[in-house]
Order: C-alpha cells, then structure tokens, then sequence
C-alpha cells in the first residue's frame, strides 16, 4: 500500500499541475498512475483529501525547515530572509507545486481558493511574522497583506521562470533567481527609493 500511496501521490500532482483541479478525478488519477480506479479512493477517500495529503507532504519537511532555522533568531530582518530563503529553494525543488499554483491561476479563483484551503503556506513562518508584527518589528500590520506580499513576490517568479530564462539569456536560470531574491531582499531591507 506504501508503494501505491506514493504512486498516487506523484500521479496526483501531475494530473493537478495538467488538468486542474475541476477536471481531475480519482479515476483519472489513478489510471494515470497506472492502478485500479478504485485504489485511489481506497487509499484518500476523495479529491479534497488527496490534495491536502499532497501539499502536507510535500510542504512538512519546509515547515520543519523554517521553524528550525528562525527557532533561535531574534533579529527581524535574518527572520524574513533565511524563511523566504527556504521557501523560494524549496519552490526550486519542487516544480510540481508550482505547476499546480499555474494551473489553479489559469483555472480561476475557485481553484486557487481550493488550494489555500489546504493550507500550503508555511504556518510555523507566518506564526513568526504575527509574532514581529505584534512586537511592532514589521510595518505591514496585517498578516494576510504581507502574506499575499510575499507570496506574489516568491512565488510568482517561480510561475514566469521559463519567460524570465528567454528574457535574461546572458544567465542560467539559478542566477536569475538568485538576482530576483537578491533585489526581493534588499527591497525589503531597504525600501525602494533613496532618501
């Protein structure tokens, strides 16, 4: 059953990331993954459920990551940066997430509501953002505002990084993200214009 789980699993975010979640079924999930239409209900139940085990599993080992990282930093700033830091590599690793955020956008705001609704966001990290903001260390005050802040500027270049490759040629793709992160920092950091 271990090896089926995570055949569907993998299945599931390909069948996501390539259809959408409208379209997508358990039997089709299934038939992609090569099983028995029943399997995957057996195993997840329904569709919502898969996701949810989907984005758990593979977003687990990044809550873990961040909140082990920040567990003993104080400073503000080294906060944001070594969360976002992790969160943008882990995006790196992880193209399949990000084709199914593509497929949600392209699928409209039922989809992508769906998908926040599974909870994908780092939670440990946004309990360390409420915790800044409350100690008046941040000036966005409203944690969903930032939220959405830092998720248009992490994960939508992420979104455009095959545009974004044909624009700058001159460099290799982890070059370019590594510019974007680098000048996503410094605005935070610094603001954007000079006094």
């Amino acid at each position: 059953m271990a090896g089926e789980r995570k055949v569907i699993l993998e299945a599931a975010a390909r069948e996501f990331a390539d259809v959408g979640l409208n379209e997508s079924s358990l039997d089709s999930i299934a038939s992609r993954a090569g099983l028995e239409p029943g399997v995957a209900q057996a195993l997840f139940v329904d569709k919502p459920t898969l996701l949810r085990e989907l984005l758990r599993e593979a977003t687990d080992p990044l809550v873990s990551g961040i909140a082990l990282a920040v567990e003993e930093m104080d400073d503000s700033k080294e906060i944001v940066r070594k969360s976002l830091q992790l969160y943008d590599r882990w995006l790196l690793d992880h193209q399949d997430i990000v084709r199914i955020f593509i497929r949600c956008a392209l699928d409209g705001p039922e989809s992508m509501q769906k998908l926040y609704q599974q909870s994908l966001l780092p939670s440990e990290f946004y309990g360390h953002l409420e915790r800044l903001i409350n100690r008046d260390q941040l000036r966005c005050k409203d944690l969903f505002v930032l939220s959405v802040l830092l998720d248009s500027l992490i994960m939508f270049p992420h979104m455009i990084r095959s545009a974004v490759e044909r624009m700058k040629p001159e460099h290799t793709a982890e070059e370019i993200m590594e510019i974007r992160f680098d000048a996503i920092i410094d605005l935070f950091e610094n603001g954007l214009y000079i006094d």
